[in-house]
């Protein structure tokens, strides 16, 4: 695909005005009203786009996603949010992303020598404590939270990344990480480093779902349960 002339002055400071505008609509986003902050980003987007000639003609997709929202609050569904109707029960993305998230996770660990149900159960520990809680709540156990962490990564796997969100997840982040995981074991980082290092906060993969957790879950009370059916490992 051919690159846009951009003015390179012009370029700079609408991203520093798209920075904090985004910044803002973050705050909003983690709050107790998600919606006004997805609106504000959506918003940020179209005023960067607008500030920067070179990108003004791609407004209309983010015009038409907030003309939707608008249509919602006056009580019509447009089109755009109407989908035909799937046989049994739908999952919501933001489970689909975290089965994904957890999944890859939990492969990257397999592959620097932990045994799968203690890597699993490493990843259920670090989910817990930025605030998602593994099943419902006769499934919140320690082992029963890992069988679901090593449900999630095996669904994932033989999944399609073609159609199955989880799937197509799994492999983007297995793709972005490996490389950098690989790195570490060249260099003679020990294991239980590597690990760490790969689940703290500062990393991007435990970033993202912390972001995830915030945005789709934390804005909630009480600790929410990932509890989608196919989602959730049996606990027996």
């Amino acid at each position: 695909m051919a690159s846009i002339p951009v003015d390179r002055d012009d370029l700079a400071v609408a991203l520093s005005r798209f920075a904090e505008r985004l910044k803002v609509a973050d705050a909003l986003y983690r709050g107790p009203n998600q919606r006004i902050g997805i609106i504000g980003a959506v918003a940020a987007t179209q005023e960067f786009l607008r500030s920067v000639p070179e990108l003004a003609d791609y407004i209309g997709p983010f015009v038409k996603l907030v003309h939707g929202l608008h249509a919602i609050d006056d009580g019509i569904v447009p089109s755009l949010f109407r989908v035909d109707r799937l046989v049994g029960r739908p999952y919501p993305l933001e489970d689909k992303t975290l089965a994904g998230m957890s999944g890859c996770a939990l492969q990257i660990l397999i592959e620097i020598k932990y045994p799968k149900m203690e890597a699993a159960a490493l990843i259920a520990r670090k989910l817990t404590a930025i605030g998602v809680s593994i099943g419902n709540k006769g499934n919140t156990a320690s082992n029963a939270a890992a069988k679901t962490i090593c449900f999630w990564r095996d669904r994932a796997k033989k999944g399609d990344r073609i159609i199955d969100d989880d799937a197509r997840i799994y492999y983007d982040f297995l793709v972005a990480f490996r490389p950098q995981i690989q790195a570490l074991v060249d260099a003679g980082r020990p294991r239980d480093a590597i690990r760490t290092e790969f689940l703290n906060g500062d990393h991007t993969l435990t970033k993202n779902a912390i972001t995830l957790t915030a945005g789709a879950m934390g804005t909630r009370a009480e600790r929410v349960a990932v509890r989608s059916g196919s989602f959730r490992a049996d606990a027996s």
